[in-house]
Parts: C-alpha cells; sequence; structure tokens
C-alpha cells in the first residue's frame, strides 16, 4: 500500500484490496491508517506491471525446428536437446522412468549457445530498429 501525493490517491494492489475489505484484517487497519491521515485521498487498484518477455516465442517447439533444419550430420545437438528435455522419459522408454528434465531457462541457455545467430539476429533487429527510430528524432 502507498499514498501517491502527485495524484493524491492511495495506491493498493489487487490481493491488498481483497484483504483490506475484510474486516479486522491487518490490511483493513492499515487502510484504515492511510485515510485518516490522508482525508480526501482516493482508493486505487494498481495493476501489476507485465514483465517483459525476451525471446518470445522461444518454446520447445520452435526448437526443436531449428535444431532439426540446423543440426550437424550427427545430429549430435538434437540428441543433447533430447536429453536436456528427457525426451525419452516422455516417450515412456524402458528405464527411463527416473530422467529428469533439466529446466527451460538451463535449456534456453543451452540452445542459445549452442545457436548464437538466434540472439545475434535479434540484437541486428533491435539496433536496426534504434537506427530507424532515431531518424526520427
Amino acid at each position: 500500500m502507498n499514498a501517491n501525493l502527485m495524484t493524491k490517491k492511495i495506491e493498493m494492489s489487487k490481493s491488498e484490496a481483497k484483504e483490506a475489505g475484510k474486516l479486522n484484517t491487518e490490511k483493513f487497519h492499515e487502510l484504515r491508517q492511510y485515510m485518516a491521515i490522508y482525508p480526501g485521498f482516493e482508493v486505487q487498484i494498481k495493476a501489476p506491471s507485465k514483465r517483459k518477455v525476451e525471446l518470445r516465442g522461444l518454446d520447445y517447439k520452435y526448437m526443436r525446428t531449428y535444431i532439426l533444419n540446423h543440426d550437424d550430420e550427427q545430429h549430435s545437438k538434437m540428441e543433447k536437446f533430447k536429453t536436456l528435455i528427457a525426451q525419452d522419459k516422455k516417450d515412456g522408454k524402458e528405464g527411463a522412468e527416473h530422467l529428469e528434465a533439466a529446466g527451460y531457462l538451463d535449456v534456453r541457455e543451452w540452445f542459445l549457445t549452442a545457436f548464437p545467430e538466434i540472439k545475434q539476429t535479434r540484437d541486428d533487429h533491435k539496433a536496426k530498429v534504434q537506427a530507424i527510430l532515431a531518424e526520427v528524432a
């Protein structure tokens, strides 16, 4: 909970508002204190800020397709990818019941290291966009 003196609003999250709506809770008393200290302030529910997802669309399906199209002759990168995501366990192969897949962030880090052109292409595009916007300004 926060009192914004510029806009004259008492700002709170949705969960704080829900909790403040219940009598004799900690947030209820906190809101009453804010209202007593700042009479005339309006209560505003603030939406949570959205996280910017870097490399949107870089999911396992995209990675699998990209590896199939850009892997070497021995398909060594595809084998590594399958090991990382525990593909044998997903396929129900015998003896693979206890395999554990690596987390998405670890797999993504491996993928970007194995195929640096993905991140380079994104960075190049971002630089071009900035250059075009700089011309306008």
